[in-house]
């Protein structure tokens, strides 16, 4: 195995952590009600903030990481792309498409979010003809299809995971033996 495949294995490891993060974030965020809100030490506009953060650390390094994967997979040609790149490239279309649905719903759910309460007139004000209640419907929605999908592309790379996993702890094992 080389370094550079070590190295992509790891980052793809934070990659996955940070995924949680996201995820562990959004729950703490729906489920915190009220101002006086503090869990860890943090209020909900942080943990708001860790949310954004993490999910803007997890697309940038992820397409900068796999930016040539994406070039090559996306060029076009008049030959017909193998069934596995296809599917594979299917799925990072739709994790695509709804990062940017996810990135759009939360920026006009973020200013507002946490500070309506039932019967604020800032609830029913419409952004591009959708109220604060449809983007936040949308963007956890949006989450969840998130998931689903991430949980596919895994399954789609689960070998390489497991491979990669046990040819690195191997090796490790081996060198801690010399």
């Amino acid at each position: 195995m080389t370094k550079n495949q070590t190295n992509y294995y790891w980052l793809d490891t934070i990659l996955f952590i940070d995924s949680v993060a996201i995820v562990a974030t959004s729950l703490i965020i729906d489920g915190a009600r009220g101002t006086s809100f503090v869990l860890l030490g943090l209020d909900r506009p942080t943990w708001v903030i860790i949310h954004i953060i993490t999910a803007v650390i997890l697309l940038g390094i992820h397409l900068i990481l796999h930016w040539a994967w994406i070039k090559v997979a996306f060029k076009s040609t008049d030959k017909l792309k193998p069934k596995q790149l296809r599917r594979n490239r299917a799925i990072d279309i739709g994790l695509f498409v709804v990062s940017v649905l996810l990135g759009l719903s939360g920026l006009f759910i973020w200013p507002l979010s946490g500070n309506l309460e039932e019967g604020n007139p800032l609830r029913e004000l419409a952004f591009f003809g959708l109220t604060y209640g449809d983007w936040k419907f949308m963007h956890s929605w949006g989450g969840l299809i998130m998931l689903g999908l991430i949980i596919i592309h895994l399954g789609l790379h689960w070998k390489w995971v497991v491979s990669t996993t046990r040819r690195i702890f191997a090796k490790e094992a081996v060198l801690r033996l010399r």
